[in-house]
């Protein structure tokens, strides 16, 4: 974790250094960088404190179920139009079985879970590389949900930690907040990576 705390930080600390002693040596596009570096790191800090944040109350257990019916279809959907202007340019396939349009679950860490799986197959997947997501209503009622992408895959010596705390791989962000989203509330994230 303090990889994950330090990187950035380093990054802020060197860039707001060269605006403070450079600011008029340095030119309007060069200033422009340092604080868009600032800006991204600062991004992504609160991304990472929220993540954090969440996890630890996932864990304890406060955070309330708020159990909603929707249309999986409809919240997937919502998911990929905000990757239409990604620079990797992804190529999306929803396949789903029918019943998937009345699901009844806690939709919001549903959907936060779904879209962090999402992003990091559309991270770690080629350029204009095929993302497919399958929603399947199976017998006993619930949703599953699969998502395939033709990325290099996790190495074999991270599946076996891939859910535990502050874990990352070199091919995917940490997996744990979307495992314990989906045990906390009475699903189940599993994992699997083929050549």
């Amino acid at each position: 974790m303090s990889h994950e705390l330090r990187t950035p930080l380093a990054v802020i600390l060197s860039s707001s250094s060269m605006l403070e002693r450079y600011y008029l040596r340095l030119n309007e596009t060069k200033r422009d960088e340092h604080f868009r570096r600032i800006h991204t790191q600062v991004h992504y800090l609160t991304e990472f404190i929220d993540k954090l944040r969440l996890l630890s109350r996932l864990d304890a257990s406060l955070i309330p179920v708020r159990r909603e019916t929707i249309d999986a279809r409809e919240v997937v959907q919502e998911l990929i139009s905000e990757f239409a202007n990604s620079p990797r340019l992804p190529h999306f396939h929803l396949s789903y079985n029918e019943g998937v349009d009345r699901v009844t679950f806690d939709a919001t860490l549903w959907r936060r879970a779904l879209s962090q799986l999402i992003d990091n197959a559309v991270k770690y997947g080629p350029i204009g590389g095929a993302v497919t997501i399958q929603l399947r209503r199976r017998i006993d009622g619930l949703l599953e949900a699969t998502i395939t992408d033709h990325g290099p895959g996790l190495p074999d010596d991270y599946l076996s930690v891939a859910f535990k705390p502050f874990k990352r791989g070199n091919n995917s962000r940490g997996l744990r907040a979307r495992a314990s989203a989906s045990s906390s509330r009475g699903g189940a994230l599993k994992c699997s990576t083929e050549p």
